[in-house]
């Protein structure tokens, strides 16, 4: 349970980073512990984003959990500051919801117990 736990606050501290990195004037997040997993949920506003990189972020979160892969990388996650590291937290969770507006990007990951 440690283990889950510590991933998922790093899961949480890539998408607050990558947020802030983006220069949103205000972001929420809430980490919600279901039964079976945990949710993270968080909204970025006034975000500088394109359409373009809403894509490439949806591209990197939309992959099948890869347990052994983010086992050897979840420790780096952190060391380089683009949405590259996205894709880890795509690696790392279960299923994702994406919505962007002009005013808003809202991301909810979820990351199920083993």
């Amino acid at each position: 349970m440690k283990h889950d736990i510590k991933k998922v606050a790093k899961i949480a501290d890539e998408v607050l980073t990558f947020c802030l990195l983006h220069k949103s004037d205000r972001t929420s997040m809430n980490v919600i512990h279901e039964e079976d997993g945990f949710v993270i949920e968080i909204e970025a506003f006034h975000i500088d984003i394109t359409n373009e990189k809403v894509s490439r972020i949806e591209e990197y979160l939309n992959v099948h959990r890869q347990d052994e892969v983010a086992e050897y990388y979840w420790q780096l996650a952190g060391e380089i500051d683009d949405e590259n590291e996205l894709s880890l937290v795509g690696m790392m969770t279960d299923d994702y919801k994406l919505e962007y507006t002009e005013d808003s990007l809202k991301i909810r990951l979820v990351r199920k117990f083993q």
